[in-house]
């Protein structure tokens, strides 16, 4: 049971980092698309 519940924890952790990313990589890439259609 505890197993399960570490195991869940971790993943929640992997995707909410890997959401983390997406976020920072798409703004990153809107600074740069921004000043382009100026």
């Amino acid at each position: 049971m505890f197993n399960s519940c570490a195991k869940s924890a971790h993943v929640n952790k992997q995707v909410s980092e890997r959401n983390l990313t997406v976020k920072v990589s798409g703004a990153i890439l809107d600074a740069h698309l921004i000043p382009s259609f100026d």
